[in-house]
């Protein structure tokens, strides 16, 4: 059976706080992921810098960002809950509406890297790693709006992540922003580079060629993030096209619906594939979801870890449980662990 490795996720008190990134780094985590969906090019510097001459045995994972759907800049957030009407339109939209009628209405603005459109063709979208769900009513064209039912409710806040699933994300190529931070990750050297929301090879191939283009002697991992239909649809192509893939479980859920089980069994089944084809593979996102707030994860928790890594995945992406979680040391010592025990 492999050593695990631990992926830590870097949360705002990190950036902030260099006692707190030390925390990390001394608690046991072999890789640090900068996510840069929310993370600026001063902050990784710094982080970067730091954790480099600090602590140089521990390894840095810039994650890009890559064409995900997001809620845009809101003034305030929205609560809503099952049977209410929900409006999404694009920024420039909501910009233009009254302060009172975004309250009335529920308007929420909507990024979407490809045409805002497309969002009125699929029935469903998805909040919160499929926590909230919305039924799409209807797509008022001319004025660029997109008119929900509330099935799951919660709570809409500015820049969070959403997903449609089955919408037609062809041609969207590299994003700029990625095109943006892979040139900052090239100046400071990641040990390797994750390619999020990938569909097919197409996309890890232009960060490959940009990588080589900006800084031919920059020779860092590549990883494929599997978190669509997609990408489990190509995943021998991606597999092929990287050196390592790793499964995003939250996107996962939003995208195939379904209870925990279901994404656990879908999951298994890709690292099952990737594993077979002779490729790293590592997993995240709520593998110990009750650690935000306990201090020992539940059995069922351990029996999915147990389950990975009878699989053959290698690493262990902690997210929240270490970004915004009570007990980030405590879940990264969980994982070793469940790793003993087998």
């Amino acid at each position: 059976m492999p050593t695990p490795v631990v992926i830590a996720t870097l949360g705002r008190r990190h950036v902030e706080s260099v006692k707190e990134l030390a925390r990390l780094c001394d608690g046991g985590a072999d890789w640090l992921r900068v996510n840069m969906s929310h993370t600026n090019a001063e902050e990784a510097e710094d982080v970067v810098g730091w954790v480099r001459r600090r602590f140089p045995k521990v390894k840095l994972l810039q994650d890009l960002q890559g064409p995900k759907m997001r809620v845009g800049k809101m003034r305030t957030e929205v609560r809503v809950k099952g049977g209410d009407e929900l409006v999404l339109c694009p920024q420039p939209v909501y910009d233009k509406v009254s302060p009172r009628d975004r309250e009335r209405q529920k308007v929420v603005p909507v990024s979407t890297p490809f045409p805002f459109e497309r969002l009125g063709t699929v029935p469903v979208i998805r909040l919160k790693d499929g926590e909230m769900e919305l039924r799409v009513e209807r797509h008022i064209a001319e004025e660029q709006l997109v008119v929900c039912d509330v099935v799951s409710g919660g709570v809409v806040r500015s820049e969070k992540g959403m997903n449609a699933p089955g919408v037609d994300r062809s041609g969207l190529g590299l994003q700029a922003k990625d095109i943006i931070d892979l040139k900052l990750g090239a100046r400071l050297r990641f040990d390797a580079v994750c390619a999020s929301f990938v569909t097919g090879r197409a996309e890890l191939d232009a960060v490959r060629e940009l990588a080589a283009q900006v800084a031919p002697d920059w020779k860092p991992e590549f990883w494929a993030k599997v978190e669509c239909r997609e990408a489990i649809a190509a995943l021998e192509e991606i597999t092929a096209a990287c050196d390592a893939v790793l499964i995003g479980r939250g996107d996962l859920a939003a995208e195939l619906g379904g209870d925990e089980d279901d994404v656990h069994d879908a999951a298994l089944s890709i690292a099952r594939k990737v594993v077979g084809l002779r490729r790293t593979c590592h997993v995240g996102t709520k593998l110990l979801e009750s650690m935000r707030s306990a201090t020992a994860p539940t059995e069922a928790e351990l029996e999915a870890l147990g389950d990975y890594l009878r699989a053959g995945v290698v690493g262990y992406l902690l997210t929240a449980e270490t970004s915004v979680g009570d007990h980030p040391v405590e879940a990264i010592a969980a994982v070793r662990r469940a790793a003993a025990k087998g």
